[in-house]
């Protein structure tokens, strides 16, 4: 059942999230270990009960578990964890500051080409300098829904750079999520064992995993948001001029 689901996922879902749903819940389960195993010999529960082994059963409740945890990571880790990284709209994402005129982070020759190429070919106009001074909000906004447009148009292309930096940028920012969670569960789990004295190993290295990897990631993230805002305007104008240079009479 399990491995049905996987060999339908995309290499994304994958990738970006199944895997960093699954790393987080191994250190949930080492973390949470001597609470499990006390309540088993407290006859308070089973750690696996019947009907969850048997053979039919088990594969089914453990692919449902599996789908809810990598939703559940995904949608953290994106109305939360990129939120306090680039504004509950995204306005601070590499994206969005590429085509802004202030505060703007990347090539401005790139950044000017993608708008003509938004007017030549949506007929979207942007904001000028002018305009963004006076409501930068709306220039964001208007932002946001052309770079909506740039990415559908990049993804259909299906170009392996910028599906790859797309991945590495999807498994950062879920890792992120996923780490916060196993370390909010941890230092519920050092809690507890501390208190009912039991052995304490466990949920304290699974603690020290969890920072370590929230830390290490966090720490590239912004790095990896840049490459991919860099891949994808890249994609887009290289994919225009090879339609462009396709269509030119010989």
């Amino acid at each position: 059942m399990i491995k049905m689901i996987i060999d339908k996922l995309d290499k994304y879902e994958l990738i970006a999230v199944v895997m960093p749903t699954i790393i987080g819940v191994i250190i949930c389960i080492w973390a949470s270990w001597p609470l499990i195993d006390w309540l088993k010999y407290a006859d308070i529960i089973e750690v696996l009960p019947t009907i969850i082994a048997k053979d039919t059963i088990g594969p089914i409740v453990s692919a449902v578990y599996l789908i809810f945890l990598s939703t559940f990571v995904q949608r953290f880790s994106k109305y939360f964890v990129e939120t306090i990284w680039f504004g509950k709209n995204r306005e601070k994402f590499p994206t969005t500051k590429y085509l802004l005129y202030c505060d703007s982070f990347g090539n401005e020759v790139i950044a000017n080409k993608i708008k003509t190429l938004l007017n030549e070919q949506h007929d979207i106009k942007l904001l000028t300098a002018r305009q963004e001074g006076k409501d930068r909000i709306k220039a964001v906004k208007s932002i946001i829904s052309a770079v909506n447009i740039i990415k559908k148009e990049v993804q259909m292309a299906n170009d392996d750079m910028y599906n790859r930096k797309n991945r590495r940028y999807g498994r950062c920012r879920n890792l992120i999520g996923s780490m916060i969670i196993s370390s909010f569960i941890s230092i519920i789990c050092c809690i507890l064992t501390w208190y009912l004295n039991l052995e304490m190993s466990n949920p304290q290295i699974a603690l020290l995993i969890s920072l370590s990897a929230l830390l290490f990631n966090a720490l590239m993230y912004k790095n990896i948001a840049n490459e991919y805002a860099n891949e994808l305007f890249n994609t887009y104008i290289s994919r225009y001029e090879q339609h462009k240079n396709n269509i030119l009479p010989r």
